[in-house]
């Protein structure tokens, strides 16, 4: 299963879903779904604000976990 790491970097940068949201321009509740792993996909415009926002590359936003 494919699991987003978004929560434990907003934890390491003691930032809130609605500071990413608002740094980043997206919806809040975007940014809250991904956070909760609620979602079906990812557009890449949502990926590529993110990295942007966390100077990060894609695969630090996600982990694989077999089940």
């Amino acid at each position: 299963m494919i699991r987003s790491t978004l929560g434990k970097l907003l934890e390491a940068r003691d930032m809130t879903p609605a500071q990413l949201a608002k740094l980043s321009e997206m919806p809040e509740k975007s940014v809250e779904r991904v956070v909760a792993d609620d979602f079906p996909g990812i557009r890449r415009s949502t990926m590529d604000t993110i990295c942007r926002a966390f100077d990060r590359q894609p695969g630090d936003l996600l982990e694989y976990e077999a089940q």
